[in-house]
């Protein structure tokens, strides 16, 4: 349903009340009226309520007004692709302490293991 929500989100079709194409200024902002979504896809009103609420609270969608909401792209500065790729070289920084950190416990293992094969330690048992 999400999927059909998004292509509804950014279908670009007639209005369904009026038979209208949908304005300029609603295209360019990305507005959706939930009642006309709600016809379109043939659902309740109730379960896109659900579904903004989720979006919203991730940040992807901001709500405009009682029944239309707009879908969040990025902000005019760019933060959120910033904010990715900062989440994204902190992820590839911990897989590379990661993989360290797994390298020295196989150290420290095999090294163990040696000693507990040590004929020489077998007096001190």
């Amino acid at each position: 349903m999400f999927v059909s929500f998004y292509y509804c989100f950014l279908a670009s079709g007639t209005n369904v009340q009026t038979g209208t194409p949908p304005c300029r200024v609603d295209n360019s902002l990305l507005l959706l009226n939930l009642n006309e979504a709600a016809q379109r896809l043939g659902v309740q009103k109730r379960r896109l309520y659900d579904i903004t609420n989720v979006l919203e609270g991730i940040n992807m969608i901001e709500k405009m007004g009682k029944n239309s909401i707009r879908w969040k792209i990025g902000d005019e500065h760019g933060t959120h692709g910033l904010e990715a790729q900062r989440l994204r070289d902190e992820n590839a920084d911990l897989e590379k302490q990661e993989a360290h950190l797994d390298l020295l416990i196989s150290d420290i293992s095999n090294a163990l293991k040696l000693a507990k094969e040590d004929p020489t330690d077998k007096q001190y048992r």
